[in-house]
């Protein structure tokens, strides 16, 4: 097997499925959202992103998805369908759960503001992530991402979500955005890999 990118050439049949790392963003100072561009060699893409601190208290974390190579992304009503299931837990070892989802939405949340458990931005305070996209070069499949985030919430609890969500309309998804709800993104290191055929 063959992988041609800017950054690398493969040969062999061994690497098929290691993780490769297609682009970096570390960020210190307020951004409306972190883009990355999907290029066409890969089967699946997994975004990591670490230390994530938001300017507005109590927000949710959103992706969207873009099929013009990163001229757009998609935020129209009805894009997207997505589910999330969060659990937070306090000092006392009390937990509460909470879940959301819609079948015709404007992005995909990956963390709740129910009772105070969206990403905080107090001293302490933000989130980690990890998502999985499959099916990005797929024209009879929707681009579909799963994942989970970890953090302290606005309430200063340890939280956690898992999430799945898709584009609804079929075609090739060849960009990923995270944002928050509201504000900008002021801290964290993004990291896109590409993982082989």
């Amino acid at each position: 097997m063959r992988v041609d990118h800017p950054n690398y050439v493969l040969r062999t049949s061994r690497y098929a499925n290691r993780r490769i790392l297609l682009a970096r963003t570390d960020i210190s100072v307020g951004v409306a959202s972190v883009s990355f561009a999907l290029p066409a060699t890969f089967e699946s893409y997994e975004l990591v992103a670490s230390g994530i601190l938001v300017q507005t208290d109590d927000v949710e974390l959103h992706v969207r998805f873009s099929t013009d190579a990163g001229a757009t992304y998609l935020s129209a009503a009805g894009s997207y369908e997505y589910y999330g299931a969060h659990v937070y837990f306090d000092v006392t070892f009390s937990a509460g759960f909470s879940s959301q989802g819609s079948a015709s939405a404007t992005q995909i949340a990956i963390s709740n503001t129910d009772a105070g458990a969206g990403v905080g931005n107090g001293t302490g305070e933000g989130s980690n992530v990890r998502i999985i996209m499959a099916n990005a070069n797929s024209d009879a499949m929707s681009g579909f991402i799963h994942g989970d985030a970890s953090g302290t919430d606005a309430s200063a609890r340890i939280s956690y979500s898992s999430f799945t969500g898709r584009l609804l309309a079929l075609g090739r998804v060849n960009g990923l955005q995270i944002l928050a709800s509201s504000g900008n993104l002021t801290g964290g290191k993004f990291s896109l890999y590409g993982v082989g055929r």
